[in-house]
């Protein structure tokens, strides 16, 4: 995807910088400039986009400036040639002007040292305080050069100055409304300083290497390929000076990254951690890319109409034609990423059932955040069980409730009209925390019971606890999807360890409730189009860019679905391994012995329930029976391979070995065994140290 930022960029900010130059260097009216390049960058407001419409009339109004200072200069110096003022005049305003561009360098060297700057006020110090000197620095060089050529003016010389009327106050005040319309519409965006700086800094750069480009083409001097290395070579710091600050770049190449960015901590930091914090070599990589590319596509560009402007009317008719076909070629992907914007998908309708069973869920899911069992002090397995009654008694009226309210029809309500920043905005998703504390009540509830020996109500409350999986998913997004999961992996683990304590009408149960959840899941293409369709209608131009890279040069289906198919192959994997080991017990029971093939068994979903998730057949899960009471059931993993049962205890996904009963549902004892093992081991080695220690 950052390629396909690169050259999105490339193509931006070369047909941006192009457009600034025709309307720095064109004869025609200033309006007709001014409004052909406010008009071209218009379009941006219909998505809207105003950071990116912000950095290309920076970059504009930074690239028309330099270049009338320049002229300017340069007028002066083809002056000179022509005739030696006699004196310099110098008036009042002058005097004042050269006054303020001194007092505000030597307030700004005097208070430099004193001052305890940030980052982004370092940003505004380098980019505004130049500004604010070249500009009177031009008006100081526009004035001399005004004086002087009164001094020498011939009696049939046309002097050229600035003349301004009132159709031209009229037109300014059109162009300013406009920017004026912009400007009060930039505070909505919530922008910090951060933000802004980074924003005004990409004008700016984007200035530079078109204006260094310009320089490469119009300069005369029989040492060009100079010219054109040293203003490559400027180009480059200039792209790595600006990577320093960026975070542009970052929010596109990882996921990590939010906009607007978290402001770091500027005065706690040391001159490494600032080093570290943003060295980051791809970010360099790729603004370093995209400077150079936009840099030289403008120089070509520029070289091409000098040359056709200089030959024969075939010759230049053809290097036109090229020009534009070119120019075309760069406008084209910009085009294509502007309808996808203007061009949303439609907000789907969804008939949510009345009552809601959801809302009832997260309502109750609210009054037990602040439970014991909700504490992160409370622990679960090591609290004596009077202590664990206690808690789960503090919020049996909520539990209680919740299990009727789970036989409500529920549907996730999806909000598709307010636009969210997943970054920043932490409580949209308050609904699924809540109810994941609603699960660990239902699951500490389940844990007491059969701490008691209450193997029905464990059973139905787990149960339970798998139904509010499906029912926190249904109709959702990922997130709701991959809690839902997460919540029915939890029952699956409970019920499995009692399941030798179930009889065979509680088993039959067990398989129904779960052949049945699995049965009623929505296919995960559904889903991600879903999910997809809100992350669009919700996100900012930024979030609705990043989708569509995804979506053009990364597959975006797989991209979107990869994890999610992961998780439910993994739940899939874990529903099946409990199914097979209900059949297994079913068999024991009724024939005395344990079955010798997989085969032998009757699932209450058909042999079919049975089949490895991993397995790229479509085979049943792997079964071996190892004597009269033991049996190896196990899954082939991620890995697709068959290791003959052997397992890994941090290998979870089975990526490297397989992935067996006893590793999925019996871990956490498998790994308390194991540290026990190493702890009688270390205090065995400890002791015969003390010993041999005593001896000596």
């Amino acid at each position: 995807m950052l390629t396909a930022l690169c050259v999105l960029m490339i193509c931006t900010f070369t047909c941006s910088g192009l457009l600034a130059l025709w309307a720095s260097t064109s004869q025609r009216h200033w309006f007709v400039r001014t409004g052909a390049f406010l008009g071209v960058l218009a379009p941006l407001l219909l998505i809207p986009a105003y950071e990116l419409l912000v950095a290309l009339l920076v970059q504009g109004a930074v690239v028309a400036l330099v270049i009338s200072i320049v002229r300017g200069l340069q007028r002066c110096k083809d002056q000179e040639k022509k005739s030696t003022p006699d004196n310099a005049e110098y008036g009042a305003l002058d005097f004042l002007l050269t006054v303020v561009l001194c007092a505000y360098t030597g307030a700004f060297l005097a208070n430099l040292t004193n001052l305890e700057i940030n980052g982004p006020a370092w940003q505004g110090a380098w980019f505004v305080g130049p500004a604010l000197a070249l500009f009177a620095l031009g008006t100081l060089v526009y004035r001399w050069d005004k004086r002087r050529r009164r001094s020498t003016r011939q009696p049939k010389e046309r002097i050229v100055s600035l003349r301004f009327g009132l159709a031209d106050l009229l037109l300014g005040m059109i162009v300013l409304s406009y920017l004026a319309a912009i400007a009060a519409r930039l505070p909505s965006l919530d922008l910090n300083e951060v933000a802004w700086g980074n924003v005004v800094s990409i004008g700016v750069s984007a200035a530079v290497w078109t204006y260094l480009a310009w320089v490469t083409v119009v300069v005369k001097t029989s040492h060009r390929w100079l010219v054109a290395v040293a203003c490559i070579f400027f180009t480059i710091l200039s792209a790595i000076l600006l990577a320093r600050f960026d975070y542009f770049v970052n929010y596109f190449a990882s996921q990590t990254y939010g906009w607007p960015p978290v402001e770091p901590n500027w005065p706690s930091l040391t001159a490494g951690d600032f080093i570290k914090l943003r060295s980051l070599n791809q970010q360099n990589f790729a603004w370093c890319v995209v400077a150079s590319c936009s840099s030289i596509l403008v120089a070509l560009w520029l070289c091409g109409f000098v040359y056709a402007s200089s030959q024969k009317p075939r010759k230049k008719a053809a290097t036109f034609t090229f020009l534009s076909v070119s120019l075309i070629a760069m406008v084209l992907p910009l085009l294509a990423t502007f309808w996808r914007f203007v061009d949303p998908p439609d907000a789907p309708e969804v008939q949510l059932p009345d009552p809601n069973g959801y809302d009832r869920l997260v309502a109750l899911a609210t009054q037990t955040q602040n439970s014991t069992i909700n504490d992160s002090i409370y622990g679960l397995v090591v609290a004596p069980t009077p202590e664990r009654e206690k808690a789960v008694a503090e919020v049996e009226h909520q539990v209680r409730q919740a299990r009727e309210a789970m036989r409500l029809d529920s549907v996730v309500p999806i909000d598709y009209q307010t636009r969210v920043n997943l970054f920043t905005n932490t409580d949209y998703f308050a609904d699924i925390q809540a109810l994941r504390s609603l699960a660990r009540c239902l699951s500490e509830v389940a844990s007491v019971h059969a701490v008691n020996r209450e193997w029905q109500d464990a059973l139905e409350v787990n149960l339970d606890l798998v139904d509010l999986g499906r029912k926190t998913a249904k109709g959702g997004l990922e997130s709701h999807h991959l809690i839902g999961a997460s919540l029915n992996r939890t029952a699956y683990y409970q019920i499995c360890e009692i399941r030798n304590r179930l009889n065979a009408q509680q088993r039959t149960q067990v398989c129904q409730r779960v052949t049945a959840h699995l049965l009623s899941r929505e296919p995960i293409q559904q889903i991600v189009k879903r999910n997809r369709n809100w992350k669009v209608l919700t996100s900012s131009w930024m979030g609705k860019l990043r989708i569509h890279l995804q979506e053009v040069f990364e597959d975006a289906d797989s991209y979107y679905a990869n994890h999610l198919i992961e998780v439910f192959r993994t739940e899939e994997m874990e529903a099946r391994m409990l199914l097979a080991a209900m059949a297994i017990i079913d068999f024991q029971e009724a024939h005395n012995a344990l079955p010798k093939m997989l085969e032998e068994t009757k699932p209450i979903g058909g042999i079919d329930s049975l089949v490895d998730p991993y397995d790229a057949e479509r085979g049943l899960l792997r079964y071996r029976r190892l004597s009269d009471e033991e049996f190896l059931l196990y899954s082939l993993g991620r890995n697709g391979t068959d290791e003959n049962g052997t397992y890994e205890l941090d290998d979870y996904e089975g990526d490297v070995k397989d992935i067996t009963l006893e590793s999925l549902f019996e871990r956490d004892r498998l790994e308390a065994e194991a540290f026990a093992d190493e702890v009688d081991a270390l205090d065995k080695e400890s002791a015969a140290d003390k010993l041999e220690t005593t001896e000596e």
